[in-house]
């Protein structure tokens, strides 16, 4: 039997086509309405968007003859399945460079490609290392203890001092995305946070809760900002370690998987500030730190690149797909 026996959850709403009607047809015109927000107008719940039954059935519905919405449907799966098949291609493309700038960051932080005498590094996932590098733990690199934002949640504005916190690091492609911090906050919340942190450029951000825990960003700018508790601040000892070397190696698996070992579940994934501390760096000496960071900048820029394009690529197609489906469902576009 094709069908299966089960229930369906009270936040779906349910339809059963009538004759006359195609369900692959009204699943692309359905698909087209929530790509174009229309769903997002309807509902009175002031908590989140919410849809009723009455809601939808009201909408208009454009109902071409039966034997025109199969042929509608038919061309939409052709073509949607050629353009889905670009996309998970480009995303896969996309995977694989993050893959290399990974691996290329590692290499470059744990000396693997100096030519250089090796020994033993003693850190786990790193195996050998230059003889003339260091190892030691990260606050021996910083100077000054771990920090974070204030653990109280402030009144936020729609404008004021920007507010930065987990989700402006994961987007940053190692800088502070401003157009997705959490809002603003008043000069007198500034002047408290003030009292036990002010952040400068150079300072480097790592999530320390969350499903992005370990993802780091540093700061390249000097706007008056402040962060949110989710952040934890490394502040380099540039007698020991660059910042923009600290910042590679941090975000090197080298440093990530010493995270991902320590952090500890409840509901969701955190690391504390004194555990950072303690987690492991490999420090060349000062002048190879400067070689490496020019290294990195000019191959993690090229690799950025290639991603930045391939991500554009599928921000075209996924518009394109959405204007494909909207044009054959409203008869803008005739289906041969």
């Amino acid at each position: 039997s094709p069908f299966e026996i089960g229930i369906v959850s009270p936040a779906y709403i349910v339809l059963r086509h009538r004759h006359g009607a195609d369900t692959r047809y009204a699943e692309y015109f359905f698909l087209s309405m929530w790509m174009h927000e229309v769903f997002n107008t309807m509902g009175d719940d002031a908590v989140r968007s919410c849809l009723n039954r009455t809601d939808l059935l009201n909408i208009p519905f454009l109902m071409p003859s039966e034997n025109e919405q199969r042929k509608i449907a038919a061309y939409l799966d052709a073509r949607c399945a050629k353009i889905d098949e670009m996309i998970s291609d480009a995303k896969k493309t996309i995977e694989e460079y993050k893959a290399w700038k990974s691996s290329v960051i590692f290499e470059a932080v744990t000396g693997k490609n100096t030519g250089a005498k090796m020994k033993d590094s003693g850190v786990d996932g790193v195996d050998l290392i230059p003889q003339n590098w260091r190892v030691c733990k990260a606050i021996r690199a910083l100077s000054m203890p771990i920090t974070d934002g204030p653990h109280t949640t402030p009144d936020l504005y729609d404008t004021g001092i920007p507010f930065v916190s987990a989700e402006a690091v994961s987007y940053g492609n190692g800088s502070i995305d401003f157009s997705h911090i959490r809002g603003f906050v008043s000069q007198e919340f500034y002047d408290e946070c003030c009292k036990k942190y002010i952040p400068r450029r150079d300072d480097i951000y790592m999530i320390k809760s969350g499903a992005t825990t370990g993802r780091v960003s540093i700061v390249d700018t000097d706007k008056v900002f402040t962060i949110w508790s989710p952040l934890a601040v490394f502040r380099a000892n540039p007698d020991l370690a660059l910042p923009r070397y600290l910042f590679y190696f941090l975000q090197s698996s080298a440093y990530q998987k010493q995270v991902e070992v320590s952090w500890s579940y409840g509901t969701q994934q955190n690391i504390g500030m004194r555990v950072l501390e303690q987690l492991h760096v490999v420090l060349p000496p000062i002048e190879q730190q400067f070689r490496i960071i020019a290294e990195l900048d000019k191959k993690c820029a090229a690799i950025d690149r290639v991603i930045a394009g391939k991500n554009s690529l599928i921000s075209d197609l996924e518009s394109y797909k959405k204007s494909l489906i909207f044009e054959c469902v409203t008869g803008k576009m005739e289906v041969a």
